[in-house]
């Protein structure tokens, strides 16, 4: 297993920012979320058509792998505009993932609307999904879908993973933990369609919220989930989501970026039960 971190973690950075910080920090891939404090990359002068390819090589020459193109797109109400507005999301997305050789971009099942059950929501969520799989496979990019909001859980996102092939999932290990739902549980329910890891550590955690603590400094077992994944033979990155981008008071990336690869390399060098023997 790898290690990589999200740039929700350092939202000032600019691209030439995470590349140095990522060459000399033990990562070896970024999802990127934040640049230089905005979510639009489209936007962006680094992630127009004309100069992904040098924003690619930045990455490539530094050996760093671009994991994922993190999006807010959701699919919770069957309006046309609001439809038509998200696959222009996936349609602009995927084309930065491409250009960056990422093989990802997530996405979020979303909130239910006050005004819909869950059983609405949940078909306007296939319908929009099979769309967004659709157009991101017409480019070689694979849609994951993050376990969060009212779809946090192996039990919550399975209808879905049901009804939308080539679907595949983003485990956030603290949002079905919170949830009550244990590592091997949602591992038994969907194990075989997570593609990517968010690690992320607490020490209040409820359906209702949680607060950010660093990895090991709160009372997720994040070892425990480390071995769940081990024990099946996933392989691919264990990402941080520090979400400083949202939440401007908790530690600096300088402090909590460093942290997790050290603790997250005790952890993965540790016993099977995630304790160092030494």
């Amino acid at each position: 297993m790898k290690l990589g971190f999200s740039t929700i973690g350092c939202p000032q950075w600019s691209v030439d920012e995470i590349v140095a910080f990522t060459k000399q920090s033990g990562y070896e891939g970024v999802e990127i979320r934040f640049v230089r404090g905005s979510v639009n990359l489209w936007e962006m002068e680094e992630f127009q058509p004309e100069s992904l390819a040098a924003t690619k090589a930045k990455f490539e020459q530094n050996r760093i792998d671009v994991v994922s193109i993190d999006t807010s797109v959701r699919f919770v109400t069957g309006a046309p505009e609001e439809i038509a507005k998200q696959l222009e999301q996936v349609q602009r997305n995927v084309h930065i993932a491409s250009a960056l050789g990422a093989p990802y971009i997530r996405v979020f099942g979303g909130p239910i609307p006050k005004d819909q059950t869950r059983e609405e929501t949940l078909q306007h969520i296939i319908a929009g999904m099979n769309r967004a799989v659709e157009l991101a496979g017409e480019h070689g990019i694979t849609v994951l879908l993050e376990t969060h909001d009212h779809f946090s859980t192996g039990e919550q996102v399975l209808p879905i993973l049901d009804n939308v092939k080539g679907l595949h999932i983003l485990w956030d290990i603290l949002h079905s933990y919170r949830h009550d739902e244990s590592f091997e549980q949602t591992y038994r329910l969907i194990g075989d369609r997570i593609k990517h890891v968010h690690i992320k550590d607490a020490s209040v955690f409820t359906p209702a919220g949680f607060d950010y603590k660093l990895i090991g400094e709160g009372t997720i077992p994040v070892a425990e989930a480390v071995q769940v994944l081990r024990r099946n033979g996933y392989s691919g990155y264990l990402n941080f989501e520090w979400e400083k981008g949202w939440h401007p008071e908790i530690e600096e990336p300088e402090i909590a970026l460093p942290h997790y690869v050290s603790v997250m390399n005790q952890i993965l060098s540790s016993g099977t039960d995630g304790r160092n023997d030494s």
